[in-house]
């Protein structure tokens, strides 16, 4: 599912002419993308810090990388052309694909832990 929206991002960082509806059109599916990893997980969320810190540094993350991408293409741009078009299309991708591997591995975690306090539950009583 990642990799169907991280392609979907793609395509549609290829129009950068229209910056403004291209981001509108990128942040809708991204959110979108986290609805449906939620919703595939049974939206389970786990109360320890440590991973609502990691989901934290995830989002911080997955910006530096969309953030990297696009100025490795727009460095490599000066050297060869057309490339830098190129730019905010892999920002979108490589942000939206890390983004919802680290919302996939979030969700994945509170709803193994909720598996198993239910499991533990039936075993004991």
């Amino acid at each position: 599912m990642v990799v169907d929206y991280a392609i979907g991002l793609a395509i549609v960082g290829m129009f950068p002419a229209f910056l403004t509806p291209v981001l509108v059109i990128a942040v809708v599916l991204l959110m979108k993308l986290l609805w449906d990893i939620a919703r595939n997980w049974q939206f389970s969320l786990t109360a320890n810090p440590v991973a609502i810190g990691g989901w934290v540094m995830n989002g911080l993350g997955a910006c530096a990388v969309a953030i990297l991408a696009w100025t490795t293409l727009v460095f490599l741009g000066a050297w060869l052309p057309m490339i830098d078009h190129y730019a905010l299309s892999a920002a979108l991708m490589s942000g939206g694909w890390t983004l919802g591997a680290g919302a996939n591995q979030f969700f994945m975690n509170g709803f193994l832990r909720r598996f198993r306090r239910q499991d533990a539950g039936l075993n004991h009583g």
